[in-house]
């Protein structure tokens, strides 16, 4: 990290961006939570990439960075880029605590708290972001508001969070779901009697899911207990995948469950066993 750190500097004190950028995009997902390497890339983009596209990544990074310093680089970064969303901020649900967690700011007013907008089950209830986060106050950013702590009083499958213009906060829209509660197991021989479901938790990946899908439905034959194959989309971007899916489901060959909202794997795959 040291050896690659003093020579993205070096790089950098001979305007080399571009070369900084390919040698430190490679050591990130290496060492993706070594601090020194994302300051100094950040450095870099910021020299090299298009406005556009530095917007781009920075958004897309953004609920991941937890260190005070790399928050305040990107949001100036940001605060900067011509096209870049005035309101910003980062939402995720606390299975905890029960609550929804996170940050919103105005970049171009930091020191004005905004009201925000919950939408859930058909109803939509405005909230202010005016609580304090140890991150914005680490970052010399925000002092006392631009926090997000919301407890949600009952389970919903999908949960907006958005600004008053009504874009969506990232890591919006969230599952707010009940407590996950396994079936209750069947004892004795009984249980050789019951039939099986066979559980694929598919996100992306066209041809391969098919193909895997496709290799369990052709070797259904060899089976000699009674089973059910259950499809589990985890709210997959890819259309084309789900429309396959789907159309796999309405001939009878799959049981296709879709999740309103990206919950991750395990996730996925608990609800499905429930």
């Amino acid at each position: 990290t040291d050896v690659r750190a003093l020579l993205a500097r070096s790089l950098l004190a001979q305007n080399n961006a571009n070369a900084v950028t390919r040698l430190l995009s490679a050591a990130w997902r290496d060492q993706p939570h070594d601090p020194t390497l994302r300051m100094t890339l950040w450095q870099a983009r910021s020299q090299c990439e298009q406005p556009a596209r530095l917007c781009q990544l920075i958004l897309a990074h953004l609920p991941e960075i937890n260190d005070s310093n790399e928050l305040k680089l990107v949001l100036g970064l940001l605060a900067t880029l011509p096209h870049a969303p005035k309101n910003v901020g980062v939402v995720r649900y606390d299975t905890e605590s029960g609550e929804i967690r996170g940050w919103a700011l105005n970049l171009r007013a930091p020191q004005t708290p905004l009201r925000l907008q919950l939408q859930a089950n058909g109803r939509t209830t405005q909230f202010p972001a005016d609580s304090a986060h140890p991150l914005l106050q680490q970052a010399g950013i925000s002092a006392n508001h631009g926090g997000i702590q919301v407890q949600v009083p009952q389970p919903t499958p999908e949960l907006h969070i958005r600004f008053k213009d009504g874009a969506a906060l990232l890591g919006s829209p969230l599952s707010v779901l009940a407590p996950f509660v396994p079936p209750s197991p069947v004892a004795g021989n009984d249980a050789r009697q019951q039939p099986v479901d066979v559980l694929v938790p598919v996100y992306e990946g066209l041809a391969e899911t098919l193909e895997c899908i496709d290799s369990v439905l052709r070797n259904r034959g060899l089976n000699q207990t009674e089973h059910r194959l259950v499809v589990l989309d985890d709210a997959s971007p890819n259309r084309a995948l789900s429309q396959a899916l789907k159309n796999l489901a309405a001939s009878g060959q799959i049981h296709y469950v879709r999740q309103p909202t990206n919950l991750g794997f395990i996730r996925n795959t608990n609800r499905g066993m429930a």
